[in-house]
């Protein structure tokens, strides 16, 4: 009989263990939506690539769509650049060049359509939440998809909605 109670707590003491470094954001969580339509994410991507300015840091985060189109996933591209002076890369990136010199934060975007296209990013900005641990929250601040200036095409798709969750570091 002590062997089954001892078994019982040592069990019962083993499921309350719990790690704590699992967050909320551990999972990924979307709001996004394009022209009112849910962007199913599936993963998150990120890598760090050289910048052209070694004060600033280069970040790509991909969002990846789990619908694809024979068998190619469309996904969402943002550049974050931000000064390396920065604790972390939390802020308000406003969508437009970077000049050189400056060291406020820029932010872009494309939507990469699996079966070829693509679309950029025009609007007020992104506002990053970096939780460490490449755990973040991004949210799309009155952001709208158009034509690629070079493509032609004239019209604005909305683009709405956050993500929040740990991206997975990916060489590039």
């Amino acid at each position: 009989m002590k062997k089954i109670l001892l078994l019982l707590t040592a069990v019962i003491l083993l499921q309350s263990c719990t790690n704590d470094d699992d967050t909320a954001t551990d999972n990924l969580k979307s709001t996004i939506q394009i022209d009112g339509e849910d962007f199913k994410l599936s993963e998150a991507t990120s890598f760090f690539y050289n910048s052209n300015d070694p004060e600033l840091y280069s970040r790509r985060i991909h969002l990846i769509d789990n619908n694809p189109v024979d068998s190619l996933k469309n996904y969402i591209s943002l550049q974050l650049i931000y000064p390396k002076s920065r604790p972390s890369a939390t802020g308000r990136y406003t969508n437009h060049m970077l000049e050189e010199g400056q060291t406020q934060l820029v932010g872009h975007g494309l939507l990469v359509f699996g079966t070829g296209g693509t679309l950029m990013f025009s609007g007020a900005a992104i506002n990053v939440t970096d939780y460490g641990n490449d755990k973040f929250k991004i949210e799309f601040e009155n952001m709208n998809l158009v034509a690629i200036p070079q493509n032609g095409g004239n019209f604005s798709i909305p683009i709405t909605g956050t993500f929040e969750g740990k991206l997975t570091t990916v060489n590039e």
